[in-house]
């Protein structure tokens, strides 16, 4: 019997080993394996859940931040453009570039939404393109914040025109988002270009001479609270014609001892022979205090034509104010060895015999 009950008593310390091997063996991978089992779980969700959002079917390790970001994101590019004509072939009554109408359609070929801002262009651009008509994107500026979605396709009407006409060959350019405010994978297809021949400029291989032809004021006899209007003309008496393209400056006059000028720009051909108007206020009431002031106007200011005479470009005109006489002035300027000739030719003028204007050539 006691061999029995010590085989027995054997038995169960063997057994109570096994259970103690079993609880360490339990507690081990619990402290030690347990957490980097959660840790990968919980990767795996994360990254399910990252596959998810981003449409991606199939499981993958990789976080977002690891996929090829050039197969994400908008891709605005223009798919197609009607109504832009192969040649100018005439001048508009500005002597500009006449407006054609151009059916602009634009697309976004990317995967994710095209947003635009608030304040800011989808098509073209304020100094290139006037608008016309359109469904709902225009090339005005938006006025709350837009998206264009994955494949769709946005189609407006445009009138466009020329920026210069200053050579045979015009290159007439649109482009979606102009500003640069999509983040695009793809930034090179905004652009679509077509160069139209020009038909409309004769004389382009020969140089204009620009002058200013005459000055005068209106009212006749300003005084301190007048509002003073300067008017003037320009002529082309080159053998060549003289392209301003879009906002070159083509005339620009100047109030002695005032501290700003103001001129007149724009796209615009002067053909040879020809006499172009312009004008525009110099001074608001109560600016100019009684006397004489000298007006330079310049034409080509900034020397963007090529011309056969340079020097010539220059008027001074004498401005009085309060009837305040310039005789002493223009002797002055005489003195400096100018010479003044009072301007009673050229171009017949109303009232000419009380327009006191003199054109002065520096020596």
């Amino acid at each position: 019997m006691k061999a029995m009950k010590t085989t027995k008593k054997n038995y169960n310390v063997s057994a109570n080993w096994r259970v103690y091997y079993f609880y360490i063996i339990i507690l081990f991978s619990t402290t030690i394996l347990l957490p980097e089992n959660c840790l990968a779980q919980d990767t795996l969700r994360s990254i399910e859940r990252t596959n998810r959002t981003n449409r991606v079917l199939t499981r993958s390790s990789k976080p977002r931040a690891l996929l090829n970001k050039s197969f994400m994101g908008p891709d605005m590019t223009i798919i197609n453009v009607t109504g832009v004509p192969d040649a100018i072939t005439s001048l508009d009554h500005n002597n500009g570039c006449p407006v054609f109408y151009a059916t602009v359609t634009m697309k976004n070929i990317g995967n994710e939404d095209a947003w635009f801002p608030s304040n800011t262009w989808i098509i073209g651009g304020e100094s290139q393109y006037t608008n016309i008509s359109s469904s709902t994107i225009t090339n005005k500026k938006t006025t709350s914040r837009q998206a264009i979605r994955p494949n769709e396709t946005k189609t407006v009407i445009l009138a466009g025109k020329a920026k210069c006409l200053g050579e045979n060959l015009v290159t007439i350019t649109f482009e979606v988002d102009p500003q640069n405010r999509v983040t695009e994978k793809n930034e090179t297809n905004n652009l679509w270009t077509k160069s139209v021949r020009n038909q409309a400029v004769p004389y382009l291989d020969q140089k204009p001479d620009l002058t200013v032809q005459r000055v005068w004021f209106t009212p006749e006899n300003p005084d301190h609270y007048s509002r003073v209007m300067i008017h003037l003309e320009l002529k082309n008496k080159g053998a060549g014609s003289a392209v301003f393209c879009q906002n070159n400056t083509i005339w620009m006059s100047y109030v002695e001892g005032q501290n700003g000028g103001g001129g007149g720009a724009g796209s615009r051909v002067v053909l040879p022979n020809e006499v172009i108007g312009g004008g525009l206020y110099i001074s608001n009431s109560g600016e100019l205090v009684d006397g004489c002031y000298r007006v330079t106007i310049k034409v080509d200011p900034r020397n963007s034509i090529e011309e056969t005479d340079e020097n010539n470009n220059s008027y001074i005109a004498y401005l009085s104010i309060g009837g305040i006489s310039c005789q002493d002035l223009i002797r002055e300027d005489n003195r400096k060895g100018w010479t003044i000739t009072r301007r009673l030719e050229d171009v017949p003028l109303n009232r000419v015999n009380k327009d006191q204007m003199f054109r002065v050539n520096k020596k």
